[in-house]
């Protein structure tokens, strides 16, 4: 089938005009960053061909344009694929890598680089993540000699499907095909892919791997995989002219670029924030929005409550230095200083009229206990919606996060989180230090002691004199 290795989970949808269009792809361009892996999301539209070329492939909306990945015209199925940031950080880096070699004597022999041609086969149309097509006298652009394609959360056959597409419904035109697949726990695979038996299944020829956290005796780099220059450029060698071979340095720079994002702190916390802010703007009668203006809000708030985080550890350094725990009065001085307490006298104007100005607090402390608040927390699953089945002994529902948590969670235990930010903090167990002390605690005794003893010996050192001189004669020396 043409969707073969997508989840049968995969979110399908009708056409229903452009706009319909372009507000569900946006909306699930916003759902996409949910998730804390940050995984590509594909869902399947029912299309007819004329809508197809109107609404995607001449369309003036880059985010529809950008957005498709194959279309089959013989059954109206689009695959829509909302791509991740570790995807596109995949692509770009591989891209500016293979570009250092492949634009070589651009002026003689110019090189298509893109990520947006469109090829037709005998049976679907096809976009590849990334390709590579020479544009000297006398060759058919029809199709590129190279053609990438990244794996990032799909599976291995919606992986092989595309290398099909590629090798078989080019008539031999696509020279090269390689693939970037990339594991979650710190795992990458490079392949070079041909096509063998009477069926012309597809199968990796080259494969090099690494590996984050290679396992004992085991390499972090393995095999290789190199790119003719005749298959690649489609003319012959000349004087300077190599094939392209993917050295360790090649693979372990790219990697470091793809791990980065995967690890990066602030990425899972931007992903963490952005559903409570969709939750917010829901209660307060927003059905829709566009990925960009959902991104701003995000980045604003992330920056408020980093200014309420600093502003309220720094009232408690200058407070209670030997306990800075921010307290509720560090809290209210940090939303002071953030303008979240408004309107405000100033303290010499309370001073001046004798009294203090509790407004500001009043309005907050009204929000807080308003139906402003209330519907949020509706939205957000932690009050009963009207018509609901309510549980006496638990009234509060779920919130996201938690439910989230559970659902990846097989025992639906907190310890898998432990330790993480998802959860709670782990017990702190000593560090011990082979060959030395038991422990860093011990350790560091060991040093003070250590350093006491030098200073009284050289305290007495200084202040003693030889025991046969005299008082007078110690006092003259």
């Amino acid at each position: 089938m043409f969707y073969d290795g997508l989840p049968s989970t995969t979110p399908k949808c009708e056409f229903k005009g452009i706009q319909d269009c372009l507000q569900i792809v946006e909306q699930q361009e916003g759902e996409s960053q949910q998730d804390v892996d940050f995984f590509d999301q594909y869902f399947i539209f029912t299309i007819d061909e004329r809508s197809f070329l109107d609404c995607f492939l001449t369309s003036d909306e880059s985010l529809l344009t950008k957005s498709w990945e194959s279309y089959n015209p013989s059954t109206h199925h689009l695959i829509i694929k909302i791509e991740s940031k570790v995807h596109a950080v995949a692509t770009t880096h591989f891209t500016i890598m293979f570009n250092k070699w492949m634009q070589k004597d651009m002026e003689n022999y110019p090189v298509d680089i893109t990520n947006t041609m469109t090829v037709r086969g005998p049976e679907s149309r096809r976009r590849a993540d990334c390709s590579w097509t020479p544009d000297h006298a006398g060759l058919d652009r029809t199709w590129p000699s190279v053609v990438l394609e990244v794996a990032w959360s799909q599976s291995r056959a919606k992986l092989e499907n595309a290398i099909k597409f590629w090798l078989r419904e080019g008539g031999g035109q696509v020279r090269v095909v390689l693939s970037l697949t990339v594991h979650r726990r710190g795992r990458i695979i490079l392949e070079k892919w041909g096509l063998r038996g009477a069926d012309a299944t597809p199968f990796p020829i080259q494969k090099m791997e690494i590996v984050r956290d290679p396992a004992p005796k085991c390499k972090k780099i393995e095999g290789h995989v190199d790119v003719s220059f005749e298959d690649a450029r489609l003319r012959p060698k000349q004087r300077g002219d190599e094939d392209f071979v993917f050295t360790a340095d090649h693979i372990e720079w790219l990697a470091e670029q793809i791990w980065r994002v995967q690890m990066s702190g602030p990425n899972l916390h931007n992903a963490l924030l952005r559903p409570p802010i969709i939750q917010i703007l829901r209660a307060q009668g927003f059905h829709s929005t566009r990925p960009s203006v959902l991104e701003s809000i995000q980045d604003l708030t992330g920056r408020y409550l980093i200014i309420l985080a600093s502003a309220a550890a720094e009232h408690s350094a200058n407070a209670h230095p030997y306990d800075p725990v921010p307290d509720l009065e560090d809290i209210y001085q940090a939303l002071q200083d953030a303008g979240a307490i408004r309107p405000q006298l100033r303290e010499w104007e309370e001073e001046w009229q004798g009294e203090e100005d509790m407004r500001g607090l009043e309005a907050f402390l009204s929000w807080i206990t308003g139906p402003a608040h209330r519907e949020i927390r509706r939205v957000a699953g932690f009050l009963p919606s009207e018509g609901d089945m309510v549980d006496p002994d638990a009234v509060e529902k779920e919130d996201y996060l938690t439910a989230l948590k559970k659902k990846h969670s097989k025992t639906g235990e907190e310890s898998r989180y432990a330790g993480t930010v998802l959860g709670k903090s782990a017990e702190e167990h000593p560090v011990t230090i082979e060959g030395g002390a038991p422990s860093i605690q011990d350790w560091g005794a060991q040093v003070r002691a250590r350093a006491l003893e030098a200073m009284d010996s050289d305290s007495s050192g200084v202040s003693s004199a030889p025991s046969h001189l005299s008082d007078d004669e110690a006092m003259g020396a």
